[in-house]
């Protein structure tokens, strides 16, 4: 079920993270790295960046620039800037500045945005707007078939006495249960309304922040295997980087923004430093698969834990990418298929009589 949360996630992440542009976060991030690695001031490049940008990116650009001129350090100032960099990204790199190590998150987080544009699917507005108004379309026909067309139907097949096939009386009876029990159709229709109320609220929020951070928060709550892919990359850095895993834990959950991750990895964090096993807490606590402890178990054997960690976060984003992919690819053939076969049953349902009608008047 978790899974199926995080993808439903990511399709709308597909759906709207054009607006920041892969190509302008990749440029925001290289700029960010050229500046830790040559030791020059990132304020210029991001200045010239922001010249060829849209009014509101040129904004959060030079308010970038500006932060970073004062000596606000760099995970602050892009805190300062909400929707400039996806929020994996910024996880990543205030965990490398924890560690002591940003010259590495960077590398990290360019390769995340990379992973991004290469292997996750993205979603044209043009087809869901297509598919939309096929729902719409198909859901006017029908209705105006039971409303209209149907009672004079059977007001015509009525005078004829026939013998209706077993077909034409199942859509006969599904027209007349419609229509006695109109009011049960509501139920469907308000829980259609609240679900894009909140995927409005996910949206509005994504507009102004960049990110689903509130909608993917609750449902990681419910679901902490959502945000497995952000603790085990963060950990992995700051484990690299010589820290505790206690310490890699305690500053992510530090760093984060999103309470209830915090809460979650806190809880991690106070497990492992009561001296439990950390890929069995991971496991207990619904982050990793029992096969993902065990693989994890064997790389503290081996002592690289942290590159493992992160290559299980890899992992995870392009198995749920793959899965992602297969969906959608699923999606427009069965789409059509339902439609089909809803058309068909209707066709056949009002042609049979017809047939035999014919046949009696011939």
């Amino acid at each position: 079920m978790g899974a199926l949360f995080s993808w439903i996630l990511t399709l709308m992440q597909s759906l709207f993270f054009e607006r920041w542009g892969l190509a302008q976060a990749l440029a925001v991030v290289r700029a960010l790295q050229a500046s830790v690695e040559r030791q020059v001031p990132a304020s210029p490049v991001l200045e010239a960046l922001a010249d060829e940008l849209a009014r509101g990116r040129q904004r959060e650009l030079q308010r970038l620039s500006g932060e970073l001129l004062a000596g606000v350090p760099v995970p602050e100032a892009l805190d300062a800037c909400p929707g400039l960099l996806p929020e994996e990204v910024l996880a990543c790199l205030r965990a490398g500045y924890a560690a002591g190590q940003p010259a590495e998150a960077y590398r990290e987080a360019i390769a995340y945005l990379l992973r991004q544009a290469d292997e996750t699917p993205r979603i044209r507005g043009g087809i869901v707007v297509y598919f939309t108004a096929l729902l719409l379309l198909g859901t006017g026909i029908l209705t105006f078939l039971m409303i209209w067309i149907v009672p004079k139907f059977k007001a015509i097949l009525a005078g004829f006495d026939l013998e209706l096939p077993a077909i034409t009386k199942a859509f006969l009876a599904i027209c007349d249960g419609t229509a006695r029990i109109w009011y049960l159709l509501l139920a469907p229709l308000v829980m259609v309304i609240v679900l894009l109320l909140m995927a409005g609220g996910a949206v509005s929020e994504f507009l102004r922040q960049g990110t689903f951070r509130s909608s993917r928060s609750w449902l990681a709550s419910l679901f902490p295997r959502i945000n497995a892919p952000r603790l085990l990359r963060c950990v992995g850095l700051g484990v690299d980087a010589g820290l505790p895993l206690p310490e890699a834990l305690h500053n992510l959950a530090r760093d984060s923004h999103d309470l209830r991750f915090a809460r979650q990895v806190s809880a991690v964090a106070d497990r492992v430093e009561q001296g439990e096993d950390f890929p069995s807490v991971l496991l207990t606590s619904r982050f990793i698969t029992p096969r993902e402890s065990h693989l994890l178990e064997a790389a503290t054997g081996a002592g690289n834990l942290g590159w493992c960690l992160r290559q299980t976060a890899v992992a995870l984003e392009r198995r749920s990418a793959a899965r992602l992919r297969t969906l959608l690819e699923l999606a427009r053939p069965l789409a059509f298929l339902v439609a089909g076969c809803v058309v068909g049953f209707v066709v056949v349902a009002l042609f049979q009589p017809l047939i035999l009608m014919i046949d009696r008047l011939s």
